[in-house]
């Protein structure tokens, strides 16, 4: 297990990559993902490209998202919050025995769903999300200009071709993510800018997204950087 503390201000000043599951994910190409040096992925990114960092908000993806991680030799620092004597509560009997009931925890760095609002929020702050979770990561790790990819929102059916989801969302899955973008436009787009302590620079790849409390820049301009 690794030290939250440590993890502080690790990457400061440098540039990194997060990896929603928009479609849009899909408009990148093998050759860019090999020039981002520094990348934080979440759900099931890794089939897209290995990341340096990967984020988990427990739910019941979080332990097939887990066992797929350790199935690959993933090395990546994974982000996990929720609570560590917790990982395999509510979880499918035959998906704990395909654990063997023990993961591997040493690249994990444990957030206490009680303790996160001590990094950077007001107290009774929960994180609603595993994209909003990536972003408070990217910033407690010192990262100056963080590109999000995949932050799409805006109401297009299913994820990227190897994501989650198979086939198309109902009407019910679309209008959360509609609600999610407007949430992210009214509300997380203040906190996150009011947990920006280091003034990092924040910016959506995304022209077509929902999301637009932060500026657009072309995921090849932002290479070139």
């Amino acid at each position: 297990m690794i030290s939250l503390d440590v993890s502080a201000s690790k990457e400061f000043g440098k540039s990194c990559f997060i990896l929603g599951n928009g479609p849009s994910l899909d408009l990148i190409t093998t050759a860019q993902f090999n020039q981002m040096d520094m990348t934080i992925g979440m759900n099931r990114s890794y089939y897209k490209t290995l990341s340096t960092y990967y984020c988990i908000v427990r739910n019941v993806q979080f332990l097939r998202d887990i066992l797929d991680l350790q199935w690959i030799h993933c090395m990546s620092t994974i982000f996990y919050l929720g609570l560590r004597g917790y990982m395999f509560a509510g979880m499918p009997k035959e998906a704990i025995l395909a654990t063997g009931g023990k993961i591997d925890t040493r690249n994990f760095v444990f957030v206490e769903p009680t303790e996160n609002v001590s990094w950077f929020l007001d107290e009774g702050h929960k994180v609603s999300n595993t994209g909003e979770f990536a972003i408070y990561v990217a910033l407690w790790l010192g990262f100056k200009y963080i590109y999000l990819l995949g932050y799409d929102c805006n109401g297009v059916e299913g994820h990227f071709k190897n994501g989650i989801t198979k086939g198309q969302w109902s009407q019910d899955r679309i209008q959360d993510r509609t609600a999610e973008a407007k949430h992210y436009n009214e509300v997380l787009g203040l906190q996150i800018t009011s947990a920006n302590t280091y003034e990092a620079e924040i910016y959506n790849c995304n022209p077509k997204s929902a999301i637009s409390c932060w500026p657009y820049i072309s995921v090849e301009e932002a290479l070139e950087r």
